[in-house]
């Protein structure tokens, strides 16, 4: 942060030695309205602190630093069955240097490191300049955390992974993290009322809100509109992506657990509802399997079991 902004303890402990300092509510919040005010760049925003038992993706686009196009930093939380995926914390930067911008990975990597110590998963678009970011983190920092570029197509799941590190986005890989990050934040379970993917960041709010698909084009084709930028969407893609392919893709979606557990605990909660009653199931009674499994009854006749 910058010295002339006075200090304020932090509700947790900042890492000492990686120059983060808090900068005081009553230095940003006049300013909340205006989040293009500077203010808002080149200082790591966080809106959830490092939780202990928590798991952190970083997902970083890389720019060249020449006050055009952003650099973004953006840190996502592993959900769980309590919690969504979400945005927790971004730097945004338009001037700093690719190599620069390492310093800033590697201090924020650390700030969201895993109960065990482990710096938080880094993903960095190594397209152009990206390249240049992950060879500082990685020869200069020792960073030891970095996600390792999957093919999707591999018919052998023991040849998925590469031997490279960072992301990459393609013409084949642009449309599986817009399509896969947009459906994640317009879902909200109808049951649990959790989405698959929460944002906090205005700039990636504003970013969303400027997002053009071109006539008779596809949702992967969208672009930010004139004036505007996509860098925070695109890395919160990132992030989003890489959260799912590593910690849910091989085993039931989370959304699908969280919501099967919900419906279990529905049916349970009518089950002791009926004071000792023998179990309804699809044998002993003239709903279906499917009806049963929905776990959904009706109200006014709780004998009675309706299908959503």
């Amino acid at each position: 942060m910058a010295d002339d902004l006075p200090s304020l303890d932090f509700p947790v402990q900042l890492t000492p030695g990686m120059g983060l300092k808090a900068v005081p509510s009553r230095v940003w919040k006049p300013l909340v309205a205006d989040f293009e005010a500077p203010l808002f760049f080149d200082r790591l925003l966080v809106f959830q602190p490092p939780e202990r038992r928590a798991k952190y993706v970083i997902s970083v686009d890389v720019a060249a630093g020449a006050n055009q196009d952003r650099s973004v930093v953006q840190v996502s939380r592993v959900g769980d069955l309590r919690n969504p995926p979400e945005e927790v914390a971004q730097f945004v930067s338009a001037t700093i240097d690719p190599t620069d911008l390492a310093y800033v990975c590697d201090a924020v990597g650390k700030f969201y490191k895993d109960n065990s110590g482990t710096p938080a998963m880094m993903a960095i678009e190594c397209n152009g300049f990206g390249l240049q970011t992950q060879a500082e983190l990685l020869r200069h920092h020792q960073y030891t955390n970095f996600f390792v570029w999957q093919y999707e197509d591999a018919a052998d799941a023991k040849g998925r992974f590469s031997r490279k590190l960072g992301w990459w986005t393609s013409p084949r890989t642009r449309p599986l993290i817009i399509g896969r990050f947009v459906r994640a934040v317009r879902t909200i379970d109808e049951i649990t009322g959790i989405p698959d993917y929460k944002i906090n960041s205005p700039h990636t709010y504003l970013e969303l809100q400027s997002f053009q698909i071109p006539e008779d084009g596809a949702l992967w084709d969208a672009t930010a509109g004139p004036g505007s930028h996509d860098d925070c969407l695109m890395a919160a893609a990132i992030g989003c992506h890489v959260e799912q392919t590593l910690y849910h893709e091989s085993i039931e979606p989370l959304p699908d657990h969280r919501r099967r557990l919900e419906e279990e605990r529905t049916r349970a909660a009518y089950q002791a509802s009926r004071q000792g009653r023998p179990p309804r199931d699809f044998i002993n009674t003239d709903c279906t399997a499917e009806e049963m499994a929905s776990g959904a009854y009706d109200p006014d006749d709780p004998d009675e079991y309706i299908h959503i």
